[in-house]
């Protein structure tokens, strides 16, 4: 516990608790469920919603650039949830942002693991290639 919590692990920290918290605000103010069986799906839909900046954020830890990236995608998404949850065109459906919302998260943040994890790759396939040219 105490390594993740060096470096960049409380920023990482204070960006996923305020993304939760404000996440978690978003479903109290749409409504509480009457039904037991009403809050598992809401847990359901609220881990959904908070895993694409959680994964990132606890996988990538150790760089400025991802923490800031994955940031800025927590605040969109908080400005999206508001105005599709609480807007002036809000109408039956807008829920429907809970469930679309974080496969574009995912979208995003895979491409952001692409750009981080894959230049190295390449560079040692190139390596690779470079040696068995040289040698052949």
């Amino acid at each position: 516990m105490k390594q993740w919590l060096s470096n960049f692990g409380v920023l990482n920290f204070l960006v996923l608790a305020g993304y939760a918290i404000a996440i978690l605000e978003i479903f109290v103010a749409a409504g509480v469920p009457g039904e037991n069986e009403a809050w598992l799906w809401a847990l359901l839909f609220f881990l959904w919603c908070v895993a694409p900046i959680a994964f990132p954020l606890v996988v990538l830890r150790r760089s400025w650039l991802v923490t800031l990236i994955v940031a800025l995608i927590a605040i969109y998404s908080i400005y999206e949830y508001t105005v599709g949850m609480r807007g002036p065109d809000t109408t039956s459906t807008s829920a429907l942002i809970l469930l679309s919302l974080p496969i574009y998260q995912w979208g995003v943040i895979t491409l952001l693991f692409g750009i981080w994890f894959l230049p190295p790759v390449f560079r040692e396939i190139y390596k690779e290639f470079r040696k068995l040219a040289n040698n052949g």
